[in-house]
């Protein structure tokens, strides 16, 4: 190297593909694997050029000595005349980072899958039939049936609701068991009896009440089983029409209902309720109140 050569790395002219630390005047020890393009290269001696002198020996150290003159000859293709180029060192470095980059990938790879498989298989060992969440499913009011009101004894008024604005206050006057029938060819057949219930009707609403207590009383036996009415008579007692009834807002009316009913099965409770038995509200009279 000339000793006009700036300081700088420059390609080792003893190992091909590094680099040396040029120091000004001698090289220095240290060496790397030439990345980077390098600088224009520093004359080189020439044929016919003296060879360079060696730089002189620092205080201490000992004199390091010239480099040989080398005979300029044609540039290694893709270089410059006096310069080596790298040879495989720089080109293996990346084709070993991609070589490490690719592995690494593929391990990842085969770790996932392994860890997918495992989970599947705990998953697909411990599930089972996923139960169906309960569904709560609220009946209209309307397919409910009537609300039985709390239970009092005969004699007592009851204030029964109808639909709309009808409201009516009935009271169960009195049982009269056995009855006679007005008419004997509506007399109970053998092994049966009549039984007349006497009901007060007040309308207690705020429109006309039209309505038909055959079809809104009825009788729960001893037995269990309830009973409604037929289309006697009971003699010696006030009768609807045939059943029916009209009360305009505050008026109200009485009559007696007949009710066959099986021999030694007695009254427990008789039940009104109103809108021909399909009202939201039933009245409920017991002998015993309860």
């Amino acid at each position: 190297m000339a000793e006009d050569t700036p300081e700088g790395w420059y390609p080792d002219p003893g190992h091909a593909g590094y680099e040396r630390r040029w120091l000004g005047k001698h090289w220095s020890q240290t060496r790397q694997v030439g990345t980077t393009a390098p600088p224009p290269s520093p004359p080189t001696a020439t044929e016919g050029a003296p060879a360079t002198e060696a730089a002189p020996a620092t205080e201490g150290a000992p004199a390091t000595e010239a480099a040989p003159a080398t005979e300029a000859g044609p540039a290694p293709t893709g270089g410059t005349p006096g310069q080596p180029t790298s040879t495989g060192m720089r080109s293996q470095a990346p084709r070993g980072w991609m070589l490490r980059t690719l592995i690494f990938a593929i391990g990842t790879l085969v770790i996932v899958f392994v860890l997918a498989a495992i989970v599947g298989h705990f998953a697909n060992h411990n599930s089972g039939p996923v139960p169906a969440p309960p569904v709560n499913v609220t009946t209209p009011a309307i397919f409910a049936g009537p609300e039985a009101l709390p239970s009092t004894v005969i004699g007592k008024p009851v204030l029964i609701a109808g639909f709309g604005g009808d409201q009516a206050r009935v009271t169960v006057v009195k049982l009269i068991d056995p009855s006679t029938p007005a008419n004997e060819a509506f007399d109970a057949g053998s092994g049966s009896r009549l039984v007349a219930v006497e009901v007060h009707i007040f309308n207690a609403g705020t429109t006309t009440l039209d309505d038909d207590a055959l079809s809104d009383l009825s009788i729960a036996g001893s037995n269990r089983d309830t009973y409604t009415p037929g289309f006697a008579s009971a003699a010696g007692c006030p009768d609807f029409d045939d059943g029916a009834f009209t009360l305009n807002r505050g008026a109200s009316a009485t009559g007696c209902v007949e009710v066959q009913l099986p021999d030694g099965v007695a009254v427990e409770r008789v039940m009104f309720t109103l809108e021909s038995g399909e009202g939201p509200q039933t009245g409920v009279w017991s002998r015993a109140g309860r």
